[in-house]
């Protein structure tokens, strides 16, 4: 169905009552479409894949004195990271030059990339201290907050990695479908434990946007759904008995479509799992 579909759909619904306002009839198909994703979401599979963090060097805690240094060297780096307590600075002398991370706070997180040889050299005025040093040979992208943290669970916003993200069908699970241990959802983050490493797959519930060119990409059997409640949209404050019969044939065949999809899942299945 394309918007142009729904708006003659919309148009034979009204009877002799024409449609005098197209920027309404959009409003209302606006509506509509986000009434019928949250009734009768898309849903989506979503493979990620993490590996564990394996540094070339790891340092559990420095404890650094105001006024002394503490230099790391490093051999075919090529990223860092570590979590402080204090505030500080770090010079990385590498291959790509000289430059200097400042750090503050209480467990703050500093990443920085690294360029083949050199060293790093913990600097500061004061007393603080360096946890979770980790030095990395391999790396994943180009992007600062990609770069792993030693024993800090790893976080992926699915609402980066899928269109129209609604919330979450189903727990996390690995390349043989079991759970994974330790896995957290929280809104569209899913964090992890650093020291997992695999496939996880991931079932998404999604919706879409109301496009004016092109298909509106809707659950099966919703496309009647979206004229009738487009309609009862449109008529609220014109028609209220037009508005509320249209609402009312709308209801029953979300009812319908609802029933229908419940009866098509296997009842052991249902049964057994817990998320029916």
């Amino acid at each position: 169905m394309t918007y142009n579909d729904l708006c003659e759909e919309v148009k034979e619904l009204g009877f002799e009552t024409s449609i005098d306002s197209p920027e309404r009839l959009e409003r209302a198909a606006r509506r509509a479409l986000k009434t019928i994703f949250t009734e009768h979401p898309l849903y989506e599979t979503v493979t990620l894949f993490q590996k564990a963090p394996s540094p070339i060097e790891s340092i559990g805690e420095i404890r650094h004195r105001g006024g002394e240094d503490y230099a790391i060297p490093f051999s075919s780096a090529r990223a860092f990271s570590f979590k402080s307590v204090g505030a500080g600075s770090a010079v990385i002398s590498d291959e790509g030059g000289e430059r200097t991370v400042s750090f503050a706070g209480n467990y703050s997180v500093t990443r920085c990339f690294l360029y083949g040889d050199g060293e790093i050299r913990f600097v500061g005025e004061y007393s603080y201290s360096v946890i979770d040093l980790g030095i990395f040979d391999e790396i994943f992208s180009d992007r600062t907050e990609d770069v792993p943290v030693l024993n800090s669970p790893r976080e992926y916003n699915l609402s980066d990695v899928t269109r129209g993200f609604i919330s979450f069908a189903a727990a996390p699970t690995d390349s043989v479908g079991n759970p994974i241990s330790g896995a957290t959802l929280r809104g569209s983050v899913l964090s992890l434990p650093a020291s997992y490493s695999g496939n996880i797959h991931l079932t998404c519930k999604c919706s879409r946007e109301l496009t004016e060119a092109g298909e509106i990409d809707l659950p099966a059997g919703c496309e009647p759904l979206l004229s009738l409640l487009t309609a009862a949209y449109y008529w609220l404050d014109d028609d209220a008995d037009k508005a509320a019969y249209y609402h009312s044939l709308y209801r029953e065949g979300s009812s319908s479509l609802r029933y229908m999809a419940r009866s098509r899942l296997d009842q052991n299945y249902r049964i057994g799992n817990g998320w029916a």
